[in-house]
């Protein structure tokens, strides 16, 4: 694995901490179509790569440098409306990127309300687009639970880490200033917005 690409609207606190420690460790890319950051203010990222996408030119450019990295993208369940999210997903599974979704938490499965979630789950996992996705990232063990209830493989499931910085982290720092520096992509020219700390 060269590294991870995380696609989300904007940057939130629950993963920030996760992907700038995978950072030191990884190339890691979050391409986000905000580059205003989560509800707890400015997030000093010190070891990400920030890619600003907002059309589909954007997202091809992104995953033609991409295509041996691990893809989050979570389009089929949190932000279904943002369509270029939606796009990127369906770029990835047609150019074989191995795909994970994140952050699927647990579903009331009882009543018959329940039932009906697991046959969508089912058929969203095991017939439908998201049968191409590798693995499934569930926020906590009853997150794990409940996709076991809709018939998906234990095998494709695992309790992905939901965490938020630690009081005293560098990234909730309100000294800390974001510096914006542009970089040209060499494959089609798209911006790159780097974010580094200047203290």
């Amino acid at each position: 694995m060269k590294g991870i690409v995380y696609w989300t609207p904007y940057i939130c606190m629950h993963s920030a901490s996760v992907y700038e420690e995978l950072g030191k460790r990884l190339h890691v890319i979050i391409a986000c179509k905000s580059l205003e950051y989560g509800t707890f203010g400015g997030l000093n990222m010190k070891n990400v790569e920030i890619v600003h996408v907002e059309e589909e030119d954007d997202v091809d450019i992104l995953i033609q440098r991409t295509q041996k990295y691990v893809h989050i993208n979570q389009a089929l369940k949190t932000y279904p409306e943002i369509e270029i999210f939606g796009y990127a997903l369906r770029r990835l599974l047609t150019k074989g990127c191995f795909v994970m979704a994140v952050n699927m938490e647990q579903y009331q499965w009882w009543t018959l309300k329940g039932i009906l979630r697991r046959l969508q789950w089912f058929y969203l996992f095991n017939i439908g687009q998201g049968r191409r996705i590798k693995a499934i990232g569930c926020t906590g063990w009853t997150g794990v639970l409940a996709f076991r209830k809709a018939c998906i493989s234990s095998k494709r499931l695992f309790d992905f880490i939901y965490s938020v910085p630690s009081p005293n982290s560098y990234l909730l720092e309100e000294s800390c200033q974001v510096s914006y520096n542009h970089v040209n992509v060499q494959s089609g020219g798209g911006k790159i917005y780097l974010f580094r700390s200047n203290s």
